[in-house]
């Protein structure tokens, strides 16, 4: 679904409650081997990037980490701006500066992404990438640490810190 004009078709994240420390994820005991249950957990405050040609717009939601998916709820109305299964997730790239990070040989936004003006300041950025789709997060100072370990925690994946080359 890369560079779909739709929010949600380009991003996946839900949160409606206060940040929380994920819960360590343990191994399965119960029958055939199956995992426990996950507790859900969710961020407010977390921003998705509706991506349409290079322009982007965001929109405030609530990141969402339940029953295998991360998805990104609007603000208000609970509907799916974007959801991404756990196991869809090839890569997760963060970096603090003017623009997101990604790797350009999965899905992936344009390259000369607009993401605003030229007097934007440093953000925090979280791109989850998929073979067939990416998420492109702008998380908040109170939240990017708890919102990165969930990830690694949930997916397995580790995520790639990037330098962002402003001096």
């Amino acid at each position: 679904m890369p560079g779909a004009a739709q929010p949600g078709a380009t991003a996946s994240s839900r949160s409606t409650g206060p940040a929380a420390t994920p819960p360590p994820v343990s191994a399965g005991t119960g029958r055939r081997g199956a995992a426990p249950p996950e507790t859900p957990i969710e961020y407010k405050d977390v921003r998705v990037l509706a991506i349409t040609g290079r322009r982007s717009s965001d929109q405030q939601g609530v990141l969402s980490f339940s029953a295998g998916n991360i998805t990104m709820l609007g603000r208000g109305t609970n509907a799916a701006l974007a959801s991404m299964p756990y196991d869809a997730l090839l890569r997760a790239t963060y970096v603090r500066g003017r623009d997101p990070k990604w790797d350009p040989s999965l899905a992936a936004p344009p390259q000369d992404l607009d993401v605003g003006g030229m007097f934007r300041t440093a953000k925090h950025w979280l791109v989850l990438q998929g073979r067939e789709a990416f998420v492109v997060l702008r998380l908040e100072d109170n939240n990017w640490r708890p919102v990165l370990n969930a990830v690694v925690e949930r997916t397995k994946v580790q995520i790639t810190l990037e330098s962002s080359g402003e001096k």
